[in-house]
């Protein structure tokens, strides 16, 4: 079974949707593990 590592760089709602669907798919098609990683830009004080 293959596992994945998903890096999501960008913060909006149309890309975190596909995402979410892109995983559900990959599950759906034997996925061992996946892993959603957010990698996003914050606020640095």
């Amino acid at each position: 079974m293959a596992k994945y590592l998903i890096l999501l760089t960008k913060e909006d709602k149309n890309t975190v949707e596909m995402v979410l669907e892109f995983s559900k798919v990959l599950k759906m098609s034997g996925a061992e593990d996946i892993k959603i990683c957010f990698t996003l830009e914050g606020n640095h004080i």
